[in-house]
C-alpha cells in the first residue's frame, strides 16, 4: 500500500546502526514520512519515550548486554498504549509467541523485512480503531456524567451485592447524604425495614420498578420508585445503574385524595337527606341509602338514569335549564322546590339542591344533588294557612304570642278592635 505521506514516529532500539537504518528505509519505501530515533539501551528508550510521543516502537531481539524480552517488558510497563513489534535474525516461532506474551503486537525476522509494512499498517489500523473507540467511550462517559449531574432523581451504580459504586449529587439534595459518604455502603442499609423484602423480592424477580422508602439524613423517611438497567464491566462483573424518582409529594397527594374520598363516603352514605352523583348529562353515578327513603327506588334501578327523568315534570321548576346553566355557564349551584313521583305512585314535594364539584383539574365535572322531603312541611304550612284564613273570619281579636311576648299573629278582628295592621302588630311586645 502506498501512503500519502503519513508520518510515522518510530523509535528504534538496536545496537546496530545499519541494521535501524535498514528498518526505516523500509518504512520509507512502503510510503510512510518516517521520522525515526535509535538508541541500544531499555533506560534510554524509556527516556525518549517519556520525553515525546511515539507512534511505533522496533526492537532487536539480539541487544548486547540486554534481551529483547526486556526490552519489550520494561517499555509495556511504562507505556501501556504503544505498538511494539520485535525483529530479529535469529527470532524461531516459540520466542515470537513469549514476545507477544511480553506485550509485543508482532514480531518480524530481519530475514523477511517485506512483513515490517503490513504489520505496522495492521498495528496502526487497531491503534486508531482503538483510539476511536477511546474516544467514543469518553464522549459516552461525559454525556452520562452530564446526565448524572443534572437529574432531578437519585442515579447510583450498585454491584451485584447491592453496595453502592457511585451516586448522584442528588442524593445531597434529595435525601441530606453527601454522595461520596454512600460510596460503599450497601443501598440495604438506606432502605425503611419494612420495605427490605419487597425490594429484595423485586431484585430477585428482575421487576421493571419497585417502591419503597429510603431513610434521610435527618432520620426521615421519603418515597421513591426505582428502576434499574444491569451491564457487565470488561472483567464480567455485573453492575446495575438505579435512577430513583422521589414519589413522596405524590404518594402524600393521593393519601390526601383517598382520606378526602373516604370522608365524602362516611358523609354521603350517613346522610339523613337523599343524595346522588351524577355527571355533566345528568347521568346518576352514584346515590346513597336515604335516597330510597326519599323516592322509594333502590341503587340498582337509579343508576345510568338521567336525574331529570324521575320528576313529575322537569319542566315545572325550569329544572332542565338550570342543570344546563349549571353544566355550560358556569353557575356553581342551584336550588329548586319541586313535585317527585315515588316508586309507589305518591306525589312528593322535594327541595333539591345540585352543587358543581371537580375532583381534580384533569377528571370530569360531577355534580352532587340533596333532596329533601319537604311533603310534610309543605302540608302543615297549607294547614296553618287554612287555619289562619278562618281565624280572620272570627269578629274577635285573635292574637299569638311567642315566649318571649312578641306577637306572632293578628288577625283582622284585632286589626279592628287596636287599629294596627298584621304586618304593623307582629314582631312587636
Amino acid at each position: 500500500m502506498v501512503h500519502q505521506q503519513q508520518q510515522l514516529r518510530v523509535l528504534v532500539v538496536d545496537d546496530s546502526a545499519d541494521d535501524a537504518f535498514i528498518l526505516l528505509n523500509e518504512l520509507k519505501r512502503g510510503g510512510f514520512e518516517v521520522v525515526g530515533h535509535r538508541t541500544s539501551r531499555l533506560a534510554d528508550a524509556l527516556n525518549l519515550l517519556a520525553q515525546q510521543p511515539y507512534d511505533l516502537v522496533l526492537t532487536d531481539f539480539d541487544l548486547q548486554g540486554e534481551v529483547g524480552l526486556e526490552v519489550i517488558k520494561g517499555i509495556r510497563e511504562r507505556f501501556a498504549d504503544i505498538p511494539i513489534i520485535m525483529l530479529s535474525g535469529t527470532v524461531n516461532e516459540q520466542t515470537g509467541i513469549i514476545a507477544l506474551e511480553q506485550g509485543a503486537q508482532d514480531y518480524v525476522g530481519k530475514d523477511h523485512l517485506e512483513r515490517l509494512v503490513p504489520a505496522v499498517e495492521r498495528e496502526l489500523k487497531v491503534r486508531k480503531k482503538i483510539k476511536h473507540q477511546e474516544v467514543t467511550l469518553l464522549q459516552t462517559q461525559e454525556r452520562y456524567m452530564h446526565m448524572v449531574e443534572n437529574s432531578s432523581d437519585l442515579v447510583a451504580e450498585i454491584d451485584e451485592s447491592g453496595v453502592i459504586l457511585a451516586a448522584s449529587p442528588t442524593h445531597k439534595t434529595l435525601i441530606g447524604f453527601d454522595p461520596a459518604d454512600l460510596v460503599g455502603k450497601s443501598v440495604f442499609e438506606l432502605i425503611h425495614p419494612e420495605d427490605l423484602e419487597l425490594v429484595r423480592k423485586a431484585l430477585q424477580e428482575r421487576a421493571a420498578r419497585v417502591t419503597f422508602r429510603l431513610i434521610c439524613a435527618d432520620k426521615s423517611y421519603r418515597w421513591f420508585e426505582s428502576s434499574r438497567q444491569l451491564f457487565r464491566t470488561s472483567s464480567g462483573e455485573e453492575r446495575a445503574v438505579v435512577i430513583s424518582r422521589d414519589m413522596t409529594e405524590m404518594r402524600q397527594a393521593h393519601e390526601r385524595l383517598a382520606t378526602s374520598e373516604a370522608k365524602f363516603r362516611a358523609i354521603f352514605e350517613s346522610a339523613a337527606l337523599g343524595m346522588m352523583v351524577v355527571d355533566n348529562h345528568g347521568s346518576i353515578l352514584q346515590v346513597n341509602g336515604a335516597i330510597e327513603r326519599v323516592l322509594g327506588y333502590g341503587e340498582e334501578e337509579l343508576i345510568g338514569k338521567c336525574f331529570l327523568d324521575l320528576s313529575l315534570s322537569p319542566e315545572e321548576a325550569g329544572e332542565d335549564q338550570l342543570f344546563q346553566e349549571l353544566t355550560h355557564a358556569g353557575f356553581s349551584s342551584y336550588t329548586v322546590e319541586k313535585r317527585y313521583r315515588r316508586k309507589d305512585g305518591a306525589i312528593i314535594w322535594v327541595n333539591l339542591s345540585a352543587s358543581f364539584f371537580q375532583v381534580s383539574q384533569d377528571s370530569q365535572p360531577q355534580f352532587i344533588l340533596m333532596f329533601e322531603d319537604t311533603t310534610e312541611r309543605k302540608q302543615y304550612a297549607q294547614r296553618i294557612s287554612e287555619q289562619a284564613e278562618l281565624l280572620d273570619l272570627a269578629q274577635d281579636a285573635i292574637i299569638v304570642r311567642d315566649l318571649n311576648d312578641r306577637i306572632k299573629f293578628w288577625n283582622k278582628g284585632a286589626e279592628r278592635v287596636y287599629g294596627f295592621r298584621s304586618d304593623e302588630a307582629i314582631g312587636h311586645h
